[in-house]
């Protein structure tokens, strides 16, 4: 009789998982390599015991004494060792670290069961058998490499390893069995490669606790777009992540009233509920990124009854659980060499004010002082350099500032240069300025923006020039365009700042030849064209309030042309 662990049977007839725990009786535990006929053969200050094979190969059936760290010969007495026999190191407490060589394909059943100190395992590139219940129950592993030699990882071949976090599947890895890392409760995703031919039941993602089975909702599967590891993770309810072309991507899961944690999504998707009434009360936000950009990830919390609270780090919680607190806002932030490369836009689904628009980069989402809840969170990450344009809704509403922003009523100020005539007069808020029907090019331009009681903001602008292509954004009535070099303005970006941005919408239109009045459009994207040598000849801009603003933008294409 052995000593067990606990073993799990299922059962062939009802597909049903039955748990026993206790004590597990092994008629024949181990191989004939254990019996008391096994030699002896000792280098350095450790002595294993083995047993030939074959008149080429022998088998490791143990160690004598209490070492903690072993590197197993590749050969003895001018034979490869080819396998680790079945039990041959099972219950050894003292061991902590084992180098396995090249020329082991084989580490049999059972091999370093309920080794409970093994830390350390380094498995050779020769391997292509890991047998049943090999390193089951060896709880102080942490990592595990299994070279891309391997085939087959049998049942129960890691069960319990339950500081296993870090697991690298070889590519060639065909097989995986039943319960092959079943309760390795530190393993939060695993990439299984495309060639997978079988996944049996609860190789990943279970849990044992308190007498019965549980799933691991937060557990992410990652692999090629159409493969057994996707399968998977459709027929278990896990996360599936496609692999990325080295590029980093975001990982996000919500805390929901009633739910409690949802699958994980990445990029962009949404995480919550949307029509269901249901808080979200918690958040986690993962960053995997590539080798060559350092970094994380930060966010913080609004919280019902607590308000904001520090910020949290790539995958910790932000939030509450079990307080049936809701979730009023959030802001997240790039930290390290990503964030030069990268920006973070978040868009937040709120009680009443439904979805509210993108913001970026720690600004916040959501609103205060309305006692509204967060219901659905959207993230993504987008490479600096990529215009992303304003949103015509407020990303955020604070009650008392919304009291203020209502009694305000900014102006907006322009004027143009023309062709033959120079600087115009400053018009405002929606006027005309430039000509029209005399063919004469603009050829700058100032904008600015008053009245503003006190709220923070201002406006930019950026002009395409004829020969320039597009300039740099100017700001505040500084001058867009060029002076005594008879270029004409051909397209024109304007987006309002700060506090003025959230609660305000710029509108604007352009006059151009050939093609007359274009449509309006909005917030940072382009009016005019580019590629037709054609001129701006005039201009009308407005301001207006986001809370009623109607705006739709159909088609791009009615207010800027591009050939």
């Amino acid at each position: 009789m052995c000593k067990g662990w606990f073993i799990l049977v299922k059962s062939k007839k009802n597909n049903i998982l039955i748990l026993f725990v206790g004590i597990m009786v092994l008629m024949g535990c181990f191989c004939y390599e254990k019996r008391a006929y096994a030699v002896e053969y000792k280098e350095g200050d450790v002595t294993y015991t083995y047993t030939d094979i074959d008149s080429e190969s022998v088998c490791i059936t143990g160690v004598k004494g209490n070492v903690t760290g072993i590197t197993i010969p590749s050969s003895i007495a001018g034979k490869k060792v080819t396998k680790i026999g079945s039990g041959a190191f099972f219950e050894n407490t003292s061991l902590q670290s084992v180098t396995i060589p090249s020329t082991v394909t084989v580490i049999d059943d059972m091999a370093f069961s309920e080794c409970s100190g093994l830390k350390e395992v380094s498995l050779g590139n020769g391997l292509i058998n890991i047998g049943e219940y090999a390193f089951q129950g060896c709880i102080a592993l942490e990592k595990i490499t299994i070279p891309d030699t391997v085939t087959d990882i049998l049942e129960g071949a890691f069960l319990g390893c339950k500081k296993l976090s870090d697991i690298s599947v070889g590519k060639k890895v065909k097989n995986i069995g039943f319960m092959a890392f079943l309760d390795c409760n530190s393993l939060e995703e695993i990439y299984l490669p495309s060639s997978l031919e079988s996944i049996e039941d609860y190789a990943f993602g279970y849990y044992y606790e308190a007498g019965s089975l549980k799933k691991d909702s937060l557990f992410i599967i990652k692999g090629e777009v159409s493969s057994n590891a996707k399968k998977y993770a459709d027929n278990n309810g896990f996360t599936y992540i496609s692999a990325k072309n080295n590029e980093p991507y975001l990982l996000y899961v919500t805390h929901a009233q009633s739910y409690g944690w949802l699958n994980y999504v990445s990029d962009g998707n949404t995480s919550g509920t949307i029509g269901k009434s249901k808080r979200l009360e918690a958040v986690r936000i993962r960053l995997v990124s590539t080798d060559n950009l350092t970094g994380g990830i930060e966010y913080s919390s609004h919280v019902q009854s607590i308000g904001w609270q520090g910020y949290v780090s790539d995958g910790e919680i932000s939030g509450t659980e079990g307080k049936s607190l809701r979730v009023e806002a959030i802001k997240i932030r790039l930290t390290g060499d990503i964030s030069n490369s990268y920006d973070v836009y978040y868009r937040v689904h709120a009680q009443t004010f439904g979805w509210m628009g993108w913001t970026k980069n720690g600004e916040m989402a959501g609103s205060s002082g309305y006692a509204k809840r967060l219901e659905a969170i959207e993230i993504k990450l987008v490479k600096k350099g990529v215009e992303v344009y304003e949103d015509s809704v407020s990303s955020y509403r604070d009650k008392s500032l919304d009291e203020k922003v209502r009694n305000i009523n900014p102006t907006i100020s322009y004027r143009v240069h023309v062709q033959s005539y120079g600087w115009i007069n400053y018009v405002q808020n929606g006027e005309m300025a430039g000509t029209s029907g005399k063919a004469k090019r603009l050829e700058a331009i100032n904008i600015s923006v008053s009245d503003l009681s006190g709220i923070t903001g201002g406006i930019e602008y950026k002009v395409h020039v004829q020969t320039y292509g597009w300039m740099d954004y100017v700001k505040n009535g500084e001058m867009a365009g060029t002076s005594g070099k008879a270029k004409r303005l051909e397209g024109i970006k304007i987006r309002l700042t700060g506090t003025l941005a959230n609660y305000f919408n710029v509108h604007y239109r352009t006059h151009v030849q050939k093609f007359g009045w274009l449509s309006y459009t909005i917030n940072g994207r382009p009016s005019g064209s580019e590629g037709y040598a054609y001129r701006l000849e005039a201009i009308n801009i407005k301001l207006v309030r986001k809370e009623d603003d109607s705006f739709t933008l159909v088609n791009e294409n009615n207010s800027f042309l591009k050939k």
